[in-house]
């Protein structure tokens, strides 16, 4: 029965994970090349696209991400403490938790810039 284990783990580490990853790299890649024929059929440039990100967003959006997840353990580990509540368990769900908040208040922050800069 061991052994039967130890066989599908292999399989699993060793065969369908890899395979899985190359499928979506290749996915991706063919997504992006038929995108890029679109855009030539439009007669857009495709080598301005995802030139548009700009750094300081990206800096704000790490920046919030952290902020969220360190906030996320501090709540997580004081949530812990008053309750009884499993701490291995009930840290890393608030880290995630708070982190996914933080992330769509960002998304949140960026539309509405966006909006004042377009009208």
């Amino acid at each position: 029965m061991e052994e039967r284990i130890d066989l599908l783990i292999s399989f699993f580490s060793y065969g369908i994970i890899p395979a899985a990853i190359v499928l979506i790299i290749h996915v991706r890649n063919r997504m992006k090349h038929k995108e890029k024929l679109a855009m030539i059929e439009k007669g857009l440039d495709p080598s301005t696209m995802g030139k548009e990100v700009n750094p300081l967003y990206q800096t704000l959006m790490w920046g919030t991400l952290l902020f969220g997840i360190g906030f996320g353990l501090l709540s997580g580990y004081l949530l812990s403490i008053v309750s009884n509540l499993d701490q291995n368990a009930i840290v890393p769900i608030m880290a995630i938790l708070i982190g996914g908040i933080s992330l769509i208040g960002f998304y949140i922050y960026k539309k509405h810039t966006e909006n004042k800069k377009s009208k």
